[in-house]
């Protein structure tokens, strides 16, 4: 191997390799370094000792020092991404790393104990909190060593989880972490008395990774070691802590350094998927969860060896030779030439970090070719140049590629990649040396952050492997079915490395003869071959006098059928009519056409049934190139034949008058099964229509079939409503002939108004045949059940059936069977079918097509005719008898189309059809059909199946069915364009109720760019939807304007306007910009909500902001939500600000702290119940030069008037913390004097009156404003400039991100900041003086009710003189409820403020309720009641 691949190698098997002096070291896992792997280090000395010195000397340039400790450090990038996660998703356990180990042997527990707290002490990392400052996380450091050690008795753990104690230890493990609050390690000892002990040691990812394992257990074992014999610790002192890795990653990856890498990555990924489409179980969530599963697999020792054996031969390591074969199995399963996935990276390449605890792994993006159908060994040298690329460039965090490239970004994947390879070194027994053994417990993955995770670990002579899989996407048995897959292509590839890997089998041999012989098994004792008008004739001997065509009140029965068709049989004789010969028959649906079709056949020849409806061009072109011998026509529809030319017309008017009797006749009877029975032309791709050639044998083969399976003797036969140029509608035609039924043949043009009517008085058919279109019409009309009513079976084919079509048939419980068939014209019809009982089973979204008919094989194959693994995507192959023989006069493309059977062991003439469509097998061998391989839509790079987004849109109860098109625009961007037809074209919000439905069930990228409502949707004569005829350039208008706009058309949209442009800094944001795409990113979404609850007072979750990333789309959410209360906003009193306004529970008010404003309390009206409305006071002044109150009194008697013009009776619940805890006792005191109730009087950390009671009993006044300049003070707040802005938001200051920003002017050339500043410093400090005067100045008396104390800190009763001054001040009792955090962080921290309106709910639901306020009608709400309602904008 060279050089670039012996480092990779290192990296990967956890070896570190440094210079000392002339001398080579090398450190790593016990057993990792082979002697294969020495040889190559000896070889490549001189290469290496050069290159680690010029690193040496890069590493002096840019070196890690440690960080003066002066307030919080950042996260690294790695840190925050999974720190943004957590926020994503509280209380997740998917970033939960667990070690377990089985210990021969007994630990001393105390012992123990006190190596994990030296390791916790050595470690800042795992004595960390993370906390937000400003929407920023930070790093907390604990002074003192802080972890959760229990010990159990195995007795216990068994009696708690009869599932045995390794099932209680995984379950321990998934206990999530509160990274706020820490802290961020558990260890867990289960006593065994003589057998041992289990040890379990869990982190969170966050603090360690696998390596940091590895670190913490060596470091354990050498502790426990030394302090069992009582030697202190031998472990040397850390230089570095990994705080100072973060301070030094983001100082670092700055300027030049960072452009170099993010310009390669850029190169590199540009144009890639964003999405690798494995073919999945479930379709894939809005949001995906991390539930997770595993399938284990072993690599012997004789393909391990031969892999590396390959591996080493191509220059290359055996990681590069598993993960190279790894691409190759997605290649086959997605059938994609480009392919991404992540691989895990050690990221460990200094020499300082190497002692480090911490969070270091990081993901690489590999992006491999694999195009032009590769060998093996080609495959290898691609991705071995990949590999030693994307080592060579590991520098750049995979959070900050992220940041920088701006992919699509969606809670349902990942982005970038969705899949990961990751190889490791096996770890094996541990013993330390008092003779303890350590077994390492392997749990199954219960967790899967992607979609697909394949984990190798090398023992060396064999490979052991995991696939992990997230089972929102995929079941167990179909990642089993792969794995099995993965390993018989694996034996392949080392076998022949030169042969194309697409060429390579890829299932097992059991699966090759389930999917290729046992699905195909369809052979019955094949009947006798027969000619399809035989058999009609055979059928008219037996029962002559029954009724065969009924057409309104007329009949005609079987003997009629059989005498009126001789005769046109011997006229076309006559006119040499006979076998291989073309007959063409022109007429309208009528008893004369099925007299003529049975007579072409009676002759030997081939009909060529033409539809009256056809345009004359097509008409033209068909018999120009059907070349008919005779014509048979009416005399007034022949007249639209002129001038076409070359064959014979004969006429057959009303009851076959004018052609001659022919008694005694004898018709010639010399067509064979074989030869053909007609020819039926169909649409081709370069618009030319080509004409398909059926012989009797095909068509005889099916007909024979469905009048068994459709159980036609049941029922009375079956109406005709097809176009008779479609071949499904031959069913129809000659199925019910077959039986001894007969055809009902309905009028063309009102097949829908008859079986629709009442009055239509045909019942008990023995199947409706129809397209899922003309069934959605049906169910628009709310007629199903009139026509389903009508029949035993329907028999649905032409197009892709949807559950959501059937939905009308179930919920009515009709007793109606459904068939759901599918074939194409060259396939006689149908090929396979699936039928759907009445039992009330909800259809599956995609109704399968089933399985084929006798004498049919069906085969789902890939591009080089290879089948393909059970659910993964393949284009549909059709072999059997029925056939068609090919395409008339285009040999061309009848041998393009039908293709030699390579799995019909070489028998002569047997072929397949390819039909173009996608399909895929389910594990049963039934058949999904994916859809036509030309409908499939790109767009930004994202594959999208038509059919899933009209199945979305005809949920809507309004939609009768929908088309979905790609269009491009002149610039040539793609764009998704959706047809659909309403239940009535009066609903004029209908394009935004969609919208909203959609939204609920589509990712961003399959929603429509328009939706065209059009009053119908055109349709082919054979009732399929005709896309050609869907208008082109449509447009809708909002849409369309919204493609260039640039003006904000609501007020939401100009303020998400400003707040992107300044958070972003940009001068003009327009209202379609994503946020993700002008540069936000996760954290500055974290921002972005909460400068939205800032400014327009509502909460925004953050998936929303990924679910709309736009302007518009964020602003129509927030306005629709917001709905429900901008008509009360108007309403409140100027000082009562709506914090939440809606609930049926009676509202809390909350009283403002000395700063003036209540925005302080949003989070925790975020927090309390969704039915608790909340309202805050405002101080006069906050917001403008208006002077605040002289007195707390004249505050308190403001505060109390709002409030009874809002809620005008009591009992009332109010609240304040600090200075507001003053204001709120002296309101329940002024309330008290008015005759009211107060159910609550909550104190948040404040009081009546802060009272320092001295020991002596002689009181000493401390004022709020003190205490919290105190607090201040204590807390280390502000440590740095985001807790300054933190501060500065508390006090009504607003800060610019940086300071550099106070003096950067705005888009008009203002300092707008800078004067902003300065005003609301201005304002803060005249409030700040007159409240404190105010506190000054205030008399105390005593308070009659009782008051609910949220004290922070330990309580202690008789020695906290807060809780002290609140028992004298409420007469009737004190309840002190105690609360995390201190004065300041119980309310600026989310954490604590989430355990604080627990708390407060908790009370508010105790005290006695009353009627909701909502609920008072409004003639017993006063006048200025409706204010009760209302909400205010939080400035």
């Amino acid at each position: 191997m060279n050089l670039g691949e012996l480092l990779a190698e290192l990296n990967r098997r956890g070896l570190e390799v440094r210079v000392e002096g002339d001398a080579l070291r090398l450190r790593g896992p016990k057993g990792a370094a082979t002697p294969e792997l020495r040889q190559s280090l000896a070889e490549h000395k001189p290469e290496l000792l050069e290159l680690l010195r010029a690193h040496d000397r890069g590493q002096e340039e840019a070196p890690i020092v440690p960080v003066q400790r002066t307030g919080p450090a950042p996260l690294s990038y790695g840190q925050t991404r999974l720190w943004f996660l957590d926020r994503l998703e509280p209380g997740s356990t998917a970033y939960n790393l667990m070690l377990a180990l089985q210990v021969e042997g007994h630990l001393d527990v105390a012992i123990v104990k006190r190596c994990f707290t030296e390791v916790i002490r050595r470690h800042e990392v795992l004595r960390t909190r993370y906390a937000e400052h400003a929407g920023v996380p930070v790093q907390i450091v604990d002074p003192e060593p802080r972890f959760d050690f229990r010990v159990l008795d195995e007795r216990e753990v068994l009696a708690s989880e009869p599932a045995g104690v390794e099932a209680f230890l995984q379950r321990e493990g998934k206990r999530p972490f509160d990274l706020a609050t820490g802290p961020v390690m558990r260890v867990l000892i289960i006593e065994r008395g003589p057998q041992g002990q289990y040890l379990q040691l869990c982190l969170h990812h966050i603090a360690a990774d696998v390596w940091a394992q590895a670190i913490l257990v060596r470091e354990i074992v050498t502790l426990y070691g030394a302090f069992a014999s009582g030697q202190p610790s031998p472990l040397p002192p850390l230089t570095l802590q990994y705080s100072d890795f973060a301070v030094w990653q983001r100082e670092y990856l700055q300027g030049e350094v960072r452009q170099k890498l993010v310009d390669y990555w850029r190169k590199k990924l540009e144009g890639a998927p964003p999405l690798l489409e494995l073919p999945t179980d479930h379709p894939r969530p809005k949001v995906q969860s991390n539930r997770g599963g595993e399938v284990r697999f072993e690599v012997g020792p004789q393909l391990t060896a031969a892999l590396k054996a390959l591996s080493h031969t191509a220059r290359t390591t055996p990681f590069v030779g598993m993960l190279s074969a790894f691409f190759v199995l997605l290649h086959r399963l997605t059938g994609r030439e480009d392919l991404v996935l992540g691989a895990n990276s050690i990221n460990r390449t200094r020499t300082e970090l190497e002692p480090l605890v911490g969070f270091f792994v990081d993901n690489l993006v590999m992006r491999v070719d694999l195009g032009g159908n590769p060998g093996f060994a080609a495959v290898l040298e691609r991705v071995r140049e990949t590999v030693l690329d994307a080592f060579a460039h590991q520098d750049l965090p995979f959070d900050l590629l992220v940041e920088e490239l701006r992919p699509a970004r969606s809670l349902g994947f990942n982005p970038l990649f969705q899949v990961v390879f990751a190889w490791v070194r096996a770890s094996g027994e541990a013993q330390d040396e008092t003779g303890l053994r350590m077994r390492p417990i392997e749990f199954e993955a219960e967790s899967s952050r992607f979609d697909l995770n394949l984990f190798v670990d090398d023992h060396g002579d064999r490979l052991s492997a995991r696939m992990v899989f997230n089972r929102d996407l995929f079941e167990q048995g179909t990642i089993q079915h792969y794995v099995d897959c993965f390993q018989v292509l694996l034996e392949g590839l080392v076998a022949e490395p030169q042969r194309p890997v697409g060429e390579l089998p890829v299932l097992p041999a059991d699966v090759r003869e389930r999917v290729l012989r046992q699905w195909n098994d369809t052979g019955t004792p094949e009947a006798e071959g027969a000619c399809l008008h035989a058999l009609i004739e055979a059928q008219a001997l037996r029962t002559p006098d029954a009724v065969a065509v009924v057409v309104d009140d007329w009949e005609l029965t079987y003997g009629e059928l059989d005498q009126l068709s001789d005769r046109v049989a011997a006229s076309l004789q006559d006119l040499d009519v006979g076998p291989e010969v073309a007959v063409g028959v022109y007429l309208d649906r009528s008893a004369e056409f099925i007299v003529s079709l049975l007579a072409v056949m009676k002759a030997g020849g081939a009909f060529l049934a033409l539809d009256a409806d056809e345009p004359v061009d097509r008409l033209r072109h068909i018999v120009a190139d059907a070349r008919p011998r005779v014509v048979i026509s009416s005399t007034k529809l022949s007249e639209r034949l002129w001038g076409m030319g070359g064959f014979v017309t004969l006429h057959v008017d009303e009851g076959v008058r004018g052609v001659p009797a022919a008694p005694g006749q004898q018709l010639r009877r010399d067509v064979l099964p074989d030869q053909l029975a007609y020819i039926l032309y169909t649409s081709g791709s370069t618009g030319r229509p080509k004409g398909t050639e059926i012989t009797h044998r095909s068509i005889v083969n099916y007909l024979r079939w469905s009048v068994d399976a459709y159980r036609l003797r049941e029922g009375t036969g079956s109406p005709v409503i097809g176009s008779v140029s479609f071949d499904g509608t031959l069913t129809s035609l000659f199925a019910p002939l077959l039986a001894g039924r007969a055809l009902f043949l309905v009028p063309r043009g009102h097949e829908i108004d008859q079986l629709t009517s009442r009055d239509y008085p045909e019942q008990g058919f023995s199947f409706i045949k129809m397209t899922p279109s003309h069934l959605r019409a049906f169910n628009g009309l709310g007629r199903t059940r009139e026509v389903l009513g009508r029949t035993h079976a329907v028999v649905l084919g032409g197009e892709g059936l949807h559950g959501v079509d059937l939905a009308p048939w179930r919920e009515q419980g009709l007793p109606t069977r459904v068939i759901n068939e599918y074939g194409p014209t060259e396939a006689a019809v149908a090929c396979c079918f699936e039928t759907l009982l009445p039992d009330g089973t909800p259809p599956p979204e995609r109704v399968p097509i089933g399985r084929p008919i006798p004498h049919m094989r069906l085969y789902i194959l890939d591009r080089y005719l290879q089948p393909v693994p059970v659910g993964v995507p393949g284009e549909l192959y059709i072999g059997g008898v029925g056939l068609a023989r090919g395409y008339l006069r285009r040999p061309d493309l009848t041998a393009e189309r039908f293709v030699p059977n390579p799995f019909d062991g070489g028998l002569e003439g047997s072929r397949l059809y390819r039909t173009g469509d996608h399909a895929r097998y389910l594990s049963d061998g039934r058949i999904e059909y994916l859809g036509r391989q030309d409908d499939q839509l790109k767009i930004r790079g994202h594959r999208v199946e038509a059919g899933e987004v009209e199945a979305a849109l005809g949920r809507h109860p309004d939609v009768v069915q929908a088309a979905v098109l790609l269009q491009r625009l002149p610039s040539g961007a793609p764009r998704l364009v959706a047809y659909v037809q309403p239940q009535s074209m009066e609903n004029g919000d209908l394009r935004a109720e969609l919208r909203k439905s959609l939204r609920e069930v589509l990712p961003e990228y399959m929603m429509p760019e328009v939706i065209a409502v059009l009053p119908e949707l055109p349709l082919t004569p054979s009732g399929k939807i005709d896309r050609k005829a869907l208008p082109p350039g449509v447009s809708e208008a909002p849409v369309a304007s919204a493609l260039a706009r640039t003006e904000a058309r609501t007020e939401t949209e100009r303020q998400l306007q400003a707040l992107f442009g300044e958070l972003l800094g940009l001068s003009s944001v327009a209202p379609t910009d994503s946020f993700f795409e002008l540069g936000g990113h996760s954290l500055l979404a974290v921002t972005l909500i909460s400068r939205i609850s800032a400014k327009l007072g509502i909460e925004v979750p953050l998936n929303e902001v990924f679910d709309r990333p736009s302007v518009e789309a964020l602003a129509h959410w927030i306005d629709e939500h917001s709905s429900k209360v901008t008509a009360l906003i108007r309403q409140l009193p100027a000082c009562v600000v709506a914090l939440k306004p809606l609930g049926h529970k009676p509202p809390l008010f909350l009283t403002p702290p000395s700063a003036g404003s209540p925005a302080v309390y949003v989070a925790l009206a975020r927090h309390l119940d969704a039915e608790q409305p909340v309202f805050g006071f405002q101080m006069p002044g906050v917001m403008d030069d208006q002077l605040p109150p002289e007195t707390i009194e004249d505050t308190a008697a403001l505060y109390v008037a709002a409030l009874r013009q809002v809620q005008p009776r009591g009992p009332y619940r109010i609240a304040g913390w600090s200075y507001g805890g003053l204001v709120v006792s002296e309101m329940a005191r002024q309330l008290e004097a008015l005759g009211e109730q107060v159910a609550l009087l909550g104190l948040i950390d404040g009081a009546a009156l802060d009272r320092l009671a001295g020991h002596d009993g002689t009181p000493q006044e401390i004022p709020a404003g003190s205490q919290l300049i105190k607090v201040l003070g204590e807390a280390q707040m502000p440590r740095d400039y985001a807790s300054l802005r933190l501060i500065g938001e508390w006090m009504g200051i607003s800060l610019p991100e940086s300071w550099a920003d106070l003096l950067r002017r705005d888009t008009d050339g203002q300092y707008s900041y800078l004067w902003r500043f300065l005003r609301d410093s201005a304002l803060t400090a005249r409030n700040f003086l007159a409240t404190r005067r105010s506190e000054q100045l205030y008399t105390f008396s005593s308070y009659g009710g009782s008051a609910t104390l949220f004290r922070t800190g330990p309580v202690t009763i008789g020695g906290d003189p807060l809780v002290d001054s609140v028992r004298r001040f409420a007469l009737a009792g004190t309840e002190v409820i105690p609360v995390p955090g201190n004065h300041m962080t119980l309310i600026m921290d989310e954490r604590n403020v989430a355990v604080l309106a627990i708390e407060i709910q908790k009370c508010l639901d105790r005290v006695l309720p009353l009627p909701p306020i909502a609920e008072m009608s409004r003639a017993e709400m006063p006048a200025t009641g409706l204010a009760a309602q209302l909400p205010m904008e939080v400035m």
